[in-house]
């Protein structure tokens, strides 16, 4: 039974914590992927062919399924291919359609690529209940599909304060009030998110921690809604917007933690500006591994090598390295908290 929807880009660092998941979990968990353009200019090698092979590692078993949202691709050719690439290595995917996906896209899904049914996604920017039930209508005539074929993904994306979560919940429900026949649908999801942008707000060489808004509205909503089997969905220990244009900046050598009720931060600075450069890497992860936030070495895959990492054991790595690490461990720990 599928118990968790992560929100992922489509890259590296994401694919490998994906992969490391413990196996025990893999049947109650669908990512969902929003592939990314590329914007190395520097790359070597097929972009396609990179993260095609990089998400066929991560997540090749019987009965695998992702989400797959090209929302932030305008190249259908590329897309194509992706649909056509992904298929020929085994993923199973259930396509995701915005209210405004371009007829294109959609074109393309219709041939062959609805075996496994559809996912509606509802950004907070489309959050009306007026352009969502447009969107469910409009999608079972266009792609001649049931309601019990059809995931419903209410997405909050970015939750930034806790004094705001009465409204969020709100929103929430004034969709889901809307929705006819809820219970006809496969599922019902919500995503939100409450990782800011970058640290750089946070204290240096100090441990900080953020409330986790996601999981507190989650227990909330679950509260209303005992006997109706939502799914939680969110985006790890990553700010939910993703700007396209946005300029990337060189990242703090800090590690980004999930507890049941927080995100611990345990800050550095960039490499370029301390002596050790990364090697800070094995004293924040000293630090995380003596505080009682740590989950122990055996609880995923991310936690033993932030535990060879603290002891010298492995080399520090870089941020990308964390990212697998973390996520992988946030992973975990919601599947944990979800029984």
């Amino acid at each position: 039974m599928m118990k968790y929807v992560p929100i992922l880009r489509g890259k590296e660092g994401e694919f490998t914590a994906l992969q490391n998941l413990d196996g025990r979990f893999v049947n109650e968990t669908c990512p969902l992927i929003q592939f990314l353009p590329d914007t190395n200019k520097k790359r070597k090698g097929d972009y396609l062919v990179k993260i095609t092979s990089g998400l066929t590692r991560a997540w090749n078993f019987d009965g695998n399924l992702i989400y797959f949202d090209v929302s932030y691709l305008r190249n259908t050719s590329f897309i194509k291919n992706l649909l056509n690439a992904l298929r020929d290595n085994e993923i199973n995917l259930i396509p995701v359609v915005h209210p405004n996906s371009n007829h294109r896209y959609k074109e393309l899904i219709q041939n062959g690529f609805l075996d496994n049914g559809l996912c509606i996604r509802t950004k907070k920017a489309y959050a009306t209940p007026h352009n969502l039930n447009t969107s469910i209508s409009g999608s079972m005539k266009e792609f001649n599909i049931k309601e019990s074929e059809i995931d419903l993904l209410i997405d909050l994306q970015y939750i930034d304060n806790p004094d705001d979560i009465p409204i969020y919940q709100n929103t929430f429900f004034h969709l889901f009030d809307s929705i006819k026949n809820p219970q006809s649908f496969r599922r019902i999801i919500i995503g939100s998110g409450s990782f800011p942008a970058d640290v750089y707000n946070f204290p240096v060489n100090k441990v900080s921690s953020k409330p986790r808004i996601e999981w507190i509205l989650w227990g909330r909503i679950r509260n209303e809604l005992k006997d109706f089997p939502l799914v939680y969905s969110d985006y790890g220990n990553i700010h939910p917007i993703y700007d396209p244009l946005a300029q990337v900046y060189e990242g703090s050598c800090s590690i980004k933690y999930t507890s049941k009720s927080d995100f611990y931060i345990f800050r550095g600075i960039k490499a370029s500006a301390h002596i050790d450069g990364g090697g800070q890497y094995h004293q924040k992860s000293r630090e995380l591994i003596e505080n009682s936030v740590y989950d122990g070495r055996d609880f995923s895959w991310g936690d033993e090598h932030i535990y060879k990492c603290a002891n010298y054991e492995i080399s520090s790595g870089n941020v990308g390295t964390w990212v697998k690490y973390t996520l992988n461990h946030h992973f975990m720990k919601i599947l944990d908290l979800l029984g």
